[in-house]
């Protein structure tokens, strides 16, 4: 049921179509019936002055970018202890979404995607503003374009929640721990080569399904950031390649100097690239190379020679086709490397095109969506842009469907859903971190296969978790120490691990989670060499006081810790031993909290910088 709501005297919000780890996102109207996108930012942020007043001060930059590829801030609204962003509503969903369901694009795709979200950034740049999230997620695709215009969304809203004040957040980074540059992990401030950094992993994201530093702890992917040069992942053009190597420069001044640039140079790529097949997709990055050699490189074109007058930072002329139509006869353009710095032309220009939106996607990496129209005639089912977190489908390709009966979603990808049920139903999805599933891929449903299908679906969806080791954060006070242990005959890298039989002392490790977490996991038992092996341990865990854990730990024997920590601040973890001798002989036991850790959604887990 749609419960309608009024924000201030302008806005009414009609239904959330996303969640994310800044608020929820609705889906509304304004006084004059215009469909808009509305981002409610979590209710604490308004507990720091210090983030509303910068929330005011920046209202007029922000609401002043306009520019084909940017999903466009209408208004910012402060009203009593709601902070809301109004965007414009894109209908087609997001590039997380489609990366999901194609695993890989085709280079030529990949680079004019590239071409139109460095556009987008040039206007935001230009505008004074970094953006500081740049992720699949945070670039929605336009259906009112065909094959979908690549359109950036959340600039500049990660600034807010990095100000000092209440919540505590200025020794942390705010952002994905895949996309962070590596002059952020050393403490230094974002810059517009910080966005180019993320617009490289994402392009390399785009042609191979992985990031180049993918797995580990988050903290491993962070030395990789810093220390390590991607792999290069086969199957992928040299042009193509040689600008992404460029865009992930170790070094800021390494990088190209603008997105303007990096725009006009993906363009001349297109045409050359047309005709080439996606690159396999692969399960995990290639083997990042051992060390570090940065060269100040520029990349220089041989530009257009059709007139620059009226084109925007892409080389595209305001109104032109979309790139994917061009002749490969048009004319072939070559990208080069070479190790001075030249200048390039760069073409400005602007005009708007106004367009059917939708500007909220979720955070989380649901691609909060809400597409109202059928895909484009040259989609087939199973490859539709056009599903998310709440998606209205097209066709039925189903005999269950056909004859009003839910078909079987389990194992689908999101995208492929909508092109499984009826015309006019509403889906809408949760997500679920899942470490073992493929993310993207349905987990659940209701109505189950077999029930009568009505006008809603409900899916679950596996979402791949940030992973948070605890044996590399900080606890508020704590006793445990950290090291591999052996259990049960299994070798545990990211163990935790304490004596217990020589104290009946309860002892406890307490942890500040801030609420950025959604589970606590962990196999717990006790080291084989233990030498009392009649000890029992006793694991408690609390959660802002409340105790949600209890379970006795024997030799020889694990015990799977599975806590649901969403919304969290404090987290204890306490323990003691049980049936331990009278007179203690200096036997001892030790417990092992084996590969403790926290799940958390990519873009609300805090990132720590490396220390030294």
């Amino acid at each position: 049921m749609t419960t309608e709501r009024l924000l201030g005297s302008s806005y009414v919000l009609e239904e959330i179509i996303g969640r994310g780890a800044m608020g929820q996102v609705w889906s509304g109207r304004d006084r004059e019936g215009h469909r808009l996108a509305f981002k409610l930012l979590r209710p604490e942020l308004t507990e720091d002055p210090k983030l509303v007043q910068r929330f005011i001060q920046e209202r007029s930059i922000l609401t002043s970018i306009e520019h084909p590829n940017v999903v466009r801030m209408r208004d910012l609204v402060v009203e009593g202890d709601t902070l809301a962003i109004v965007m414009d509503l894109v209908d087609g969903g997001d590039l997380r979404t489609l990366l999901s369901s194609k695993s890989t694009l085709p280079p030529a795709r990949v680079a004019e995607l590239g071409a139109g979200i460095a556009a987008g950034l040039a206007a935001v740049h230009a505008a004074g503003v970094i953006h500081r999230d740049v992720k699949p997620e945070n670039v929605l695709l336009d259906g009112a374009f065909e094959p979908g215009r690549p359109r950036l969304t959340d600039f500049g809203i990660a600034k807010f929640v990095q100000q000092e004040g209440s919540s505590g957040r200025s020794t942390m980074l705010v952002g994905t721990p895949q996309y962070i540059a590596p002059e952020l992990i050393d403490g230094q401030e974002p810059t517009a080569a910080t966005d180019l950094y993320a617009l490289g992993v994402m392009l390399y994201e785009l042609v191979c399904g992985v990031t180049p530093f993918a797995g580990g702890s988050t903290l491993a992917v962070l030395r990789n950031h810093a220390e390590r040069l991607p792999g290069r992942p086969p199957g992928v053009p040299d042009s193509l390649w040689e600008l992404i190597a460029w865009l992930l420069g170790k070094h800021a001044a390494a990088r190209p100097q603008s997105a303007g640039q990096v725009a006009t140079l993906l363009d001349t790529l297109v045409p050359e690239l047309l005709g080439v097949p996606a690159a396999p997709a692969l399960s995990e990055p290639p083997e990042p190379e051992p060390s570090v050699h940065t060269q100040l490189t520029t990349v220089t074109p041989r530009l257009p020679t059709e007139s620059a007058a009226g084109s925007i930072p892409g080389g595209r002329e305001v109104g032109a086709p979309p790139l994917a139509s061009k002749k490969a006869g048009s004319g072939r353009r070559r990208v080069v490397l070479v190790g001075a710095l030249v200048g390039v032309l760069l073409v400005a220009g602007g005009g708007f095109a106004a367009a059917k939106i939708l500007g909220g996607s979720a955070q989380s990496g649901s691609g909060a969506m809400a597409a109202t129209t059928p895909a484009p005639a040259s989609m087939t089912p199973g490859s539709t842009e056009s599903s998310g977190a709440t998606s209205t489908t097209s066709a039925p390709t189903t005999t269950e469907a056909a004859a009003g009966l839910m078909p079987e979603l389990v194992g689908l990808s999101l995208s492929d859903v909508t092109a499984a049920l009826p015309a006019g139903t509403t889906v809408t999805s949760v997500d679920k971190l899942d470490e073992a599933s493929v993310d993207g891929v349905v987990l659940a449903q209701k109505p189950k296969k077999g029930e009568p299908l009505g006008d809603t679906v409900e899916v679950t969806v596996a979402r791949q978790p940030v992973t948070t080791y605890m044996d590399e954060m900080t606890a508020i006070t704590g006793q445990l120490e950290s090291g591999p242990m052996d259990v049960t005959g299994k070798n545990l890298p990211h163990a935790m691990s304490s004596t217990i039989c020589s104290s009946n002392t309860p002892t406890a490790n307490s942890y500040d989670l801030g609420k950025h977490y959604q589970r606590l996991l962990a196999t717990l038992g006790q080291a084989d060499n233990s030498k009392l092996s009649t000890a029992v341990g006793l694991v408690e865990i609390f959660a802002d006081g409340r105790k949600v854990f209890a379970e006795n730990v024997a030799f020889g024997k694990t015990v799977p810790l599975d806590v649901d920590v969403t919304d969290v601040l404090r987290l204890d973890v306490k323990w003691r031993g049980t049936n331990c001798p009278n007179d203690w002989s200096g036997d001892w036991a030790t417990l092992v909290f084996g590969d403790l850790r926290l799940l958390g959604v990519p873009g609300e887990v805090p990132i720590p910088t490396l220390t030294p």
